[in-house]
């Protein structure tokens, strides 16, 4: 998106009316519906995924995919595993 563009977008955001502001709403979630399933479907159990979790990046293998949320096993060194539920979104592939 170029820089005007945004600025367009801010400049609508402050001057809209409450309708409008529902309307826009609505829209982003939408969108991000969209986004979430796309990327859900990317995705395979098995799948070796990392994602930032406070700042800190985790690790681990795809082990259940819902619509949005995918779960995430991720095991220690000391064999202990952890289940993360993360959105779709937020994941990558590693390898």
């Amino acid at each position: 998106m170029t820089k005007s563009a945004m600025l367009d977008i801010m400049t609508f955001v402050k001057t809209a009316n409450y309708d409008q502001l529902e309307e826009v709403a609505r829209l982003l979630k939408q969108r991000r519906s969209v986004l979430e399933t796309k990327s859900a479907m990317t995705l395979r159990i098995g799948d070796l995924v990392e994602f930032v979790n406070r700042g800190f990046v985790e690790s681990g293998e795809v082990t259940k995919i819902n619509r949005k949320t995918v779960i995430v096993r991720q095991e220690s060194p000391s064999g202990m595993s952890m289940n993360w539920k993360v959105p779709a979104v937020m994941l990558k592939k590693t390898a």
